[in-house]
């Protein structure tokens, strides 16, 4: 079989198994490129950097109103070693009062659908497959609360392949309707269990393969792990 490149955020790449793990598992290879916080333009550089020809790429999509942060006084993170700066972050949600100011929504929405659209004419020229998700409510970003019909009307003038960013339901929705669970009593992110869930019910149908159940017991006890507080976030 192929081998599976994921990218996304934290919703992709966390302290316990993923979407993109359970998928990883099914394939003979798997490439893991998420980053916890970073933005779309750096989920579009991971793909176009790292894809292969007939490799299969599921990219999980982040908030549009994300932008990430570097510093060249933090040492690189062990997945890119040759940097000459490192990520750290995104600009928090408490802290984006120049970005959302200067910088329309229009702007920022229409900038993350460029860069899906990069990376989905990346994907024909170099003959691999994408797959299009989104970890948030698409048209909804961070930072605002009701949907702009101006981003609609933009979103339906590109023609992306496989494209599941509003017609199936996000990560974050996905986790809200079928567990909603704080870890440690403050962490949102999806646990193991909710992460099986959507790889089984969203992603892996499309992708035309089916997980194998006799690793669902690993991650049901990881799921336990997790609520029960014994799951380290150093590890």
């Amino acid at each position: 079989m192929r081998r599976l490149l994921a990218s996304g955020c934290s919703y992709t790449d966390y302290y316990w198994t993923t979407w993109a793990d359970v998928l990883g598992a099914e394939f003979a290879e798997y490439k893991q490129v998420g980053q916890g916080g970073c933005d779309n333009a750096s989920v579009a550089r991971s793909i176009i950097n790292n894809a292969r020809p007939d490799d299969v790429v599921v990219a999980m999509w982040t908030s549009y109103d994300r932008w990430s942060l570097y510093s060249d006084k933090v040492q690189p993170l062990p997945k890119d070693p040759n940097n000459h700066w490192c990520h750290i972050g995104s600009v928090a949600l408490w802290d984006k009062g120049f970005f959302v100011k200067y910088y329309h929504r229009v702007e920022r929405f229409q900038t993350t659908m460029d860069y899906i659209q990069l990376v989905n004419l990346h994907s024909q020229v170099n003959g691999y497959t994408v797959y299009h998700f989104s970890a948030f409510p698409f048209f909804i970003a961070e930072t605002e609360r009701t949907v702009d019909l101006r981003l609609v009307e933009i979103y339906n003038k590109y023609s992306i392949n496989n494209n599941y960013l509003t017609s199936k339901v996000s990560l974050q929705e996905f986790r809200d309707q079928h567990h909603n669970i704080l870890i440690n009593g403050y962490d949102p992110h999806p646990t193991p269990l909710c992460h099986w869930d959507y790889a089984e019910q969203i992603i892996a149908p499309k992708l035309g393969i089916a997980l194998t159940q006799s690793r669902k017991p690993s991650i049901m006890q990881e799921q336990q792990d997790c609520v029960s507080g014994l799951l380290k976030y150093d590890e």
